[in-house]
Order: C-alpha cells, then structure tokens, then sequence
C-alpha cells in the first residue's frame, strides 16, 4: 500500500462483522481497506481443544485463550462503580470468530424478544423471521457443518453437511470423562448417545468456495 493511497471504505476490525462486510464491499467493486490491531495466529499455536494435561499449568492460567488477548487488550477496559456487567475485547485477526472456537449457533425466535417474553432488557427491532435469510446466507458461505435436532432454542440452519464424526466422538468422550455435553442441536445419524448434540461449526476439514 503506497502513501496517500485512497480507499471508498475504512473497516477497522476483522471480525464477524468486519470480515464480512470486506467481502460484500469488495465484490461489490468498492476499494477497501482493513485495519487490525491484532496479529494473524496459526493454527499451531491455537491452545482451544487442547487437554489439560497438554498445557503447562492444566488451563488453570487461562492458557487456552492467552493468543487472543495480545498486548494491553486484557487490561483497556475498566470498570467501576458499575453494575455487575462487563465486556470481554480480544485482539487477534479473525476477531471474535477465534473467540467463538468455531461455533456458529443462530439466535432464536425467543431471544428476539426478551423483554415481552422475560421482562428483561430490550425486544429487538427485528424478527428472527426478518434475519432469517440472512441466517442462511452466510452458513452457506463460510460452510456451517450440523444436524437439526428439532429444538425451538436452536433453530436448523443451511448446513453444508451434516456433523462431523471426530467431532462427535470427542464430544462423546469429554462428555462420558467430565459427565457433560454440549448442549447444542446437531448430531449426525449413526453418532453418540442422543443426548450428546454437536453444536454447529466451521469444520475447516476441507477446501470451500476456493478457500483452504
């Protein structure tokens, strides 16, 4: 990038929503720039399904996620005199996506409407209906993997393939060890127990949309 370099759009962060609105404004033909504080983190070095017993100090040190806070980030955000609320920031290319350990889980209808429902905080401008589409765009271009359980909580998305065996049985073993699943919605035929469920995700098993 040269000095003076003029750009249509300045993004200023390369997570969910940075990353995709690049996409959509560059293969709309606008010139984008990003800007991201955090560095790109390879694969090797991402602790997140890590045993304990292959981290030095067993997890206990927050070792599984110390790539995600890089620099200061940890320490920006100061709380006081303040309701019991915070907000965790990370730092990392990718953004929050890292975070999130490739799970891709849709609100549902429900969750549109906490305050009419629940009493609590705000209804949202919009309907799970509304955002629905959308739902099923962006699944179908990062390559959501998953099954549809048939829980309202979880709604079925478009899922490029069904849940992944490894990943079911690594969820089955950590649930028989620590006598616990993850309480998602998606389970491939022929899997685990039923009420092991395998959260939908980003496989990164194989090529897409001329990605690696």
């Amino acid at each position: 990038m040269s000095q003076g370099e003029i750009f249509d759009v300045c993004i200023i962060g390369s997570g969910a929503a940075g990353g995709v609105m690049a996409k959509e404004l560059c293969e709309g033909g606008a010139k984008v720039v990003m800007l991201e504080a955090g560095r790109k983190v390879n694969p090797v070095e991402l602790l997140s399904h890590k045993w304990p017993y292959e981290l030095p100090y067993r997890g206990l040190r927050g070792e599984k996620q110390a790539t995600f806070y890089q620099g200061d980030i940890s320490k920006s955000i100061a709380y006081a005199d303040s309701d019991d609320v915070g907000v965790d920031r990370v730092r990392i290319l990718g953004g929050r996506t890292m975070h999130w350990n490739a799970v891709t889980l849709r609100y549902a209808a429900r969750d549109f409407k906490e305050w009419s429902t629940q009493g609590v905080e705000e209804d949202w401008p919009l309907t799970y209906e509304e955002l629905e589409p959308y739902y099923d765009r962006i699944e179908q271009i990062i390559g959501v993997c998953g099954n549809d359980d048939h829980l309202e909580i979880l709604p079925a998305g478009k899922h490029l393939s069904a849940a992944h065996p490894l990943a079911l049985q690594r969820a089955h073993s950590e649930a028989g060890h620590h006598g616990h699943g993850h309480p998602a919605h998606c389970r491939a035929q022929g899997g685990p127990h039923p009420a092991i469920r395998q959260t939908p995700a980003l496989p990164l098993l194989r090529p897409l949309h001329g990605r690696v």
